[in-house]
């Protein structure tokens, strides 16, 4: 990608993009409802969020915008997935700014499909990473995502076409983008379909593979007949 490049000096460098198992996250595949074992309704737009309770990952701002909507929150629920070493400190946060009643808390990081067909729009709180596997795992499973504007980010969603994007740290932001989500299923839709769309025509796998396999056969073969 064109990160990847900015920190090369090779002219003739190749960047090969993070590829998805695209057939394990497909939203068109047999997988299992864990709503029920989870708590979740099913009549409600469940707001996840899937990663570590650590300081990089700022899991607080997504406490506190779930927070500005405990009082207007009919149809809404929260899932934060994850454990790391802010988890007690996001449990006293909640209980603190009584919202435990709103947010489920789950450990389990391993059934990541499930989770995420589990949720309706996905977030990401993180202030600054790479490229994000569970993100682009839940573009590929047609979610609809709200992450923060991290040049890493930026380089693969575009705002309010494949995603939206919000200042990390801002938690009243944040709510402001879930709002726009929440009420507007055809933008949901819209942009669930074009995140699906951009993981399945830049992020493959199987392309990534194929194109890892041809440069170390391009390489031998530069070797063989030197």
């Amino acid at each position: 990608m064109s990160l990847g490049n900015a920190f090369s000096n090779k002219k003739n460098n190749t960047s090969i993009n993070y590829g998805v198992n695209l057939e394990a996250y497909s939203p068109y595949r047999p997988i299992k409802d864990i709503r029920s074992e989870l708590g979740l309704s099913t009549m409600k737009t469940t707001i996840g969020y899937f990663d570590r309770l650590t300081t990089l990952k700022d899991p607080f701002c997504f406490i506190r915008a779930v927070a500005n909507l405990k009082n207007n929150c009919t149809g809404l629920q929260f899932l934060m997935v994850g454990d790391g070493d802010l988890k007690k400190a996001c449990l006293q946060m909640a209980e603190k700014l009584e919202v435990s009643h709103l947010i489920t808390f789950h450990d389990n990081m391993e059934n990541r499909q499930e989770v995420l067909k589990a949720i309706d729009i996905y977030c990401s709180t993180s202030m600054s990473e790479g490229l994000k596997p569970e993100l682009m795992e839940a573009m590929a499973m047609h979610k609809a995502v709200v992450t923060t504007n991290t040049s890493s980010t930026t380089e693969f969603i575009k705002d309010n076409w494949n995603g939206l994007l919000y200042a990390g740290g801002d938690a009243d932001q944040l709510t402001g983008r879930w709002l726009r989500l929440a009420k507007d299923e055809k933008l949901r839709e819209a942009i669930g379909e074009n995140a699906y769309q951009t993981i399945h025509k830049q992020f493959d796998l199987m392309k990534t593979v194929a194109e890892n396999e041809n440069i170390y056969r391009s390489f031998i073969q530069r070797r063989m007949s030197a």
